[in-house]
């Protein structure tokens, strides 16, 4: 297609989060040679890098090959990549340069932080996301995690139980409700929202929710 067609940037976007997706896969893999797989993770790297910063180069103005060059660099914050944070901040920021009031831009950016360790900092990503806008299930499921891990389990059920108000078929939602009313001792509607999971997940979910 990028043959074809060498101005489109959102090809050139594409190539870059497939990538990034290889990238996933080889982080997985546990039975090729270090060697080779340390090779072959730099190649798909450049790759990755080099499509998404193409994209930015055929169209400064859109901030979505921010946000794609931003994915890039957070995916190898865990893998204590030197810089790495830092350049998918900043990434972010010129993204939000852009569009300021984009919800999923401070959900970014709170992801990044998490990642990085700081909690309190993407508290505050989270509920800036949440106050552009309201129904940001994502955004309030992670608040529940992170009130869960604080051992604020009635108030990590609040935030779970709009989150899957707003979105009845979302089996996952349902799932973490179902944990931290089991957590929280009350079995009976620990059991309704599991079987809501049984309801709706035909995958691996179901397995853990039984």
């Amino acid at each position: 297609a990028i043959k074809h067609n060498p101005d489109a940037e959102a090809y050139y976007r594409s190539l870059a989060t497939l990538e990034l997706s290889r990238i996933a896969l080889l982080l997985r893999d546990n039975k090729t040679d270090p060697k080779i797989l340390q090779t072959e993770f730099k190649n798909i790297l450049d790759s990755a890098v080099l499509a998404a910063k193409q994209a930015i180069a055929i169209n400064p103005n859109n901030y979505l090959n921010y946000i794609t060059l931003g994915q890039i660099y957070e995916s190898l914050v865990p893998l204590k990549v030197a810089g790495s944070y830092e350049m998918a901040l900043e990434q972010y920021k010129q993204a939000q340069k852009l569009n300021p009031t984009n919800p999923g831009i401070s959900f970014n950016f709170a992801r990044l932080e998490m990642i990085n360790g700081k909690n309190f900092s993407a508290r505050d990503y989270l509920n800036k996301s949440l106050s552009q806008k309201p129904n940001f299930s994502s955004a309030l499921l992670i608040l529940a995690q992170m009130d869960a891990q604080d051992g604020k389990l009635a108030d990590a059920i609040k935030k779970t139980s709009e989150a899957v108000s707003l979105f009845p078929n979302d089996a996952g939602g349902f799932f973490q409700l179902g944990v931290y009313l089991y957590q929280f001792g009350d079995y009976n509607q620990a059991i309704l929202a599991l079987n809501r999971v049984l309801d709706l997940s035909p995958n691996r979910l179901t397995a853990n929710a039984q």
